[in-house]
């Protein structure tokens, strides 16, 4: 499952305010503690209820992904200056699913950025509620 969270740099949160907002739904989800949000970039470890789980993460400029605003007017407009695009590439493990949905969800309601999951955007006044409703009905 390929997740895409688009967000303006200065909006992207440190590790630790980001961990208090995940620490809000009682998932029990915690996030590798010397993960540095800005740069590390790959397999992120992290446990969800006391079970290692995790995902690959990524932690871009535009231009270095397929969201390219310069090539596409259109996505441009609707990036509205997002200028990061925060990458999560989740194993198929529930345990890695269920963390993966939820961290980039409140990523992506703490930096009111855009969610995209292949293949599309996902239109939803808050995220982390839509991610709930759509784990509810898949596990």
């Amino acid at each position: 499952m390929d997740i895409n969270v688009f967000i303006k740099d200065s909006e992207m949160p440190s590790l630790e305010k980001w961990q208090e907002e995940l620490d809000k739904l009682n998932e029990e989800i915690r996030l590798y503690d010397q993960f540095s949000v800005k740069e590390d970039n790959g397999y992120i470890p992290c446990t969800i209820k006391g079970k290692e789980a995790g995902f690959e993460f990524y932690y871009d400029v535009l231009e270095d992904t397929m969201f390219d605003p310069e090539v596409d007017p259109a996505l441009e407009k609707k990036l509205d200056g997002r200028d990061r695009c925060v990458g999560f590439s989740i194993p198929g493990e529930n345990e890695s699913i269920i963390l993966g949905a939820y961290a980039s969800a409140v990523l992506c309601k703490i930096t009111n950025g855009l969610y995209w999951v292949d293949p599309d955007f996902v239109e939803a006044p808050d995220p982390v509620e839509k991610i709930r409703e759509q784990l509810e009905s898949i596990l």
